[in-house]
């Protein structure tokens, strides 16, 4: 832009000084060339004469016969060291470019740029395209109007046909989007032949999977209808290309979805399976989630092993105490409504008597990216508790009999060495004052000996 606007400067002091006065010294020409229908030619665009710092025209793409031939496609392409100051416009069969000096300094008698000219696989044989020039301007090196004759070129279509490339390749544009239920999306495909080169796409019939998230017409405009994630599917000649798209709430929300725990339970020291689920969401590529394993009534429970579901990609970390972080990664199939893993839990001893599995999902995101906030629904696990047997009178380890072993645990629990359980006062503390003395010791000790 710097540039342009110096040449400009320099363009108009000369005209204020009226110093300078144009020079009919240049020719600017269009090379001629042949292709066939759906063929492809590169012709240049030589220039003769003084140096330049700007040289910027029009080329025009007159049809001498038929009327009505197809336009053709063009693709600039300049040469090296110098800039193109105005793009490509082929939309109305004309193409408008120009080139600047650039790195290698001002612009040199010879072939400034080739066009690449397309030929449509529908143009007639023996219709000649005659490329002409127009609106030319050409500046030299010191901001002088170069006066600049210019030279047309021919492209004549040949008579044999080249070979028609196949549509292989479907693109679908947009690839991802994310649309509010009641709202719309326009939707494109593009083409690739198998010669590697952008090819026309014929009758294209769309489709949503699954169906009832969104509705597509035949020309390709999506309405939302409920939240959710979907595939839009373009099919054109056997061919099939594929997009995503996420239908929203107006508040953002993805489909109403939640992972959820379920429940289990188990006696302390034990060790209980619990599963986990995803449930009402579809198309999920990526889940990170963190569990809850602690209980301020207990001792924690312990992670003892993890199993996912086949073809997910799973890790477990268990750094932080108390909890359990959890990432699942779809592998060539999105995740799904359904089981996602199966949780091996450990009950500790002096387990709380019940645990709350509840989480926190920290990413959910479909296959288009586009990420949903998810709820987790907690399940519970029961710990089993047993009511212990009654123990026997003096009978302190529940052993079913008296001994010599009682009487020392009696002994070590009157000393204040050991604190007796329930059932032990119960089968202990003959005085009923709720202790276990000395002469709840002599007691057991005449059981033992048989004096009672």
């Amino acid at each position: 832009m710097c540039k342009h606007n110096r040449l400009m400067g320099l363009m108009v002091a000369a005209l204020l000084l009226g110093g300078l006065t144009p020079i009919q010294a240049a020719l600017l020409s269009v090379g001629s060339g042949s292709a066939a229908p759906g063929g492809r030619v590169s012709l240049p665009i030589t220039y003769q004469g003084e140096a330049a710092v700007s040289v910027q025209f029009t080329v025009a793409l007159a049809l001498s016969r038929p009327e009505g031939a197809p336009p053709l496609q063009v693709n600039p392409v300049p040469t090296p060291g110098t800039t193109m100051l105005v793009d490509v416009d082929a939309g109305a069969g004309t193409t408008a470019t120009g080139l600047a000096e650039g790195e290698s300094g001002a612009l040199k008698p010879g072939d400034l740029m080739s066009i690449e000219f397309i030929v449509p696989a529908k143009a007639p044989t023996g219709t000649v395209y005659s490329l002409s020039l127009s609106g030319v301007q050409v500046a030299g090196v010191q901001g002088e109007s170069i006066q600049t004759k210019t030279a047309p070129g021919l492209l004549s279509v040949e008579g044999r046909l080249a070979a028609v490339a196949k549509l292989v390749e479907l693109t679908v544009v947009p690839g991802k989007a994310q649309v509010n239920v009641g709202d719309s999306q326009e939707y494109l495909v593009t083409g690739l032949g198998s010669d590697k080169q952008p090819i026309e796409v014929g009758t294209v019939k769309w489709s949503v999977d699954p169906v009832g998230i969104a509705t597509i017409d035949p020309d390709g405009t999506l309405v939302g209808v409920t939240p959710g994630t979907a595939t839009v599917v373009a099919a054109s000649a056997g061919v099939v290309g594929k997009a995503t798209v996420a239908v929203t709430t107006p508040d953002g929300q993805g489909p109403k979805a939640a992972v959820t725990t379920g429940s289990a339970s188990g006696a302390p020291s034990s060790r209980v399976d619990v599963p986990l689920s995803l449930e009402g969401a579809g198309l999920l590529a990526e889940l990170s989630l963190v569990l809850n394993l602690a209980d301020p009534g207990g001792p924690q429970l312990t992670l003892a092993g993890a199993k996912a579901l086949d073809g997910l990609g799973f890790t477990t970390d268990t750094t932080e105490p108390g909890r359990v972080a959890l990432t699942f990664v779809a592998g060539d199939a999105p995740m799904v409504p359904g089981p996602l893993a199966t949780l091996s839990l450990d009950i500790p001893a002096g387990a709380a008597p019940s645990y709350d599995l509840s989480g926190q999902v920290l990413r959910a995101s479909d296959t288009s990216g586009l990420e949903f906030v998810l709820p987790v629904q907690a399940g519970t696990l029961t710990v089993k508790t047993t009511t212990p047997p009654a123990l026997g009178k003096g009978d302190a380890n529940g052993d079913g009999k008296v001994n010599i072993q009682d009487v020392l645990i009696a002994l070590r629990m009157a000393v204040g060495m050991v604190r007796p359980t329930p059932e032990q006062l119960a089968a202990l503390d003959r005085a009923g004052d709720g202790k276990v003395d000395i002469g709840d010791v002599v007691a057991v000790l005449r059981m033992v000996i048989g004096l009672t």
